[in-house]
């Protein structure tokens, strides 16, 4: 059941305003005489705030372990300061590392980008993975480039990052207020 625009029923979490005191909508139901009510109050008594005033915070965690799902992967997630990495990704115990960060694009392009080194791992086995990502290392370091930024799985990654980021994005800006 829909009022105001808000369904309860769904994850996210609408906010109505009683007295211009945000209230998070928990419940939404009918009286005993068929109208609708929010929390068990009338509705009457709330207003919904402009879609302007409607302030989400995005959760990174749970949105990566999401995304990582859909990728048919089951690799762990963690959040953790990485030194002088945004985040990497752990062959030997499937986990990928991520370190905290305010900017959401900048986040999902780094999720798929090491959802693609989890997906080469799967593909290719774990050792078989590791053979491969260390060639590439020593032929980037022969042609005197560097070990990580010249690595063909590394500059795979970043534009499978890149544009499943801007795919993710174009696909759910569509249904940010439905």
């Amino acid at each position: 059941m829909k009022i105001l625009g808000l369904d309860a029923s769904t994850t996210t979490v609408g906010y109505a305003f009683v007295e211009n005191k945000k209230v998070v909508v928990k419940s939404i139901g009918k009286d005993e005489h068929g109208m609708p009510t929010i929390n068990g109050k009338k509705v009457v008594n709330f207003r919904i705030s402009p879609k302007n005033e409607i302030k989400e915070r995005v959760d990174f965690y749970d949105t990566a372990k999401q995304i990582v799902k859909k990728a048919g992967l089951k690799s762990k997630v963690v959040f953790a300061k990485r030194k002088g990495n945004k985040a990497d990704y752990n062959v030997d115990t499937d986990t990928i590392y991520i370190s905290p960060t305010s900017n959401y694009k900048d986040f999902l392009v780094t999720v798929f980008h090491e959802i693609d080194h989890a997906k080469d791992a799967q593909k290719f086995g774990k050792k078989k993975y590791k053979e491969k990502y260390e060639l590439e290392m020593n032929k980037a370091v022969d042609k005197g480039g560097d070990a990580h930024d010249d690595n063909y799985f590394e500059k795979k990654a970043e534009k499978f990052g890149r544009k499943m980021a801007k795919d993710y994005l174009k696909i759910n800006r569509k249904n940010i207020y439905k």
